[in-house]
């Protein structure tokens, strides 16, 4: 974005781990599931972007250490320590 540069980011969230969770319990209350989920399918918002999408995806107020998606509210990143210091 600030230096213009062309880019395709293909995301591999931490957030997938929820999927991971909703497929266990499923699972242990006897109901169907697929033997493959693909993630971009659940999390909508993990779908790959271009640099033309970046502005969508950049969040100023989040460390380097944020992996998007995010299923959580800024408080609690500022908690965890996730949120850049102004």
């Amino acid at each position: 974005m600030e230096h213009g540069f062309e880019f395709y980011a293909w995301m591999y969230p931490n957030a997938m781990i929820t999927v991971c969770l909703d497929a266990a319990i499923q699972i242990l209350q006897g109901e169907p599931t697929s033997r493959f989920i693909d993630f971009i399918d659940t999390l909508p918002e993990a779908r790959p972007f271009t640099d033309a999408q970046a502005e969508d995806y950049y969040m100023p107020s989040w460390s380097d250490d944020v992996h998007g998606p995010i299923t959580m509210p800024d408080e609690k990143l500022a908690e965890l320590g996730f949120l850049v210091e102004e």
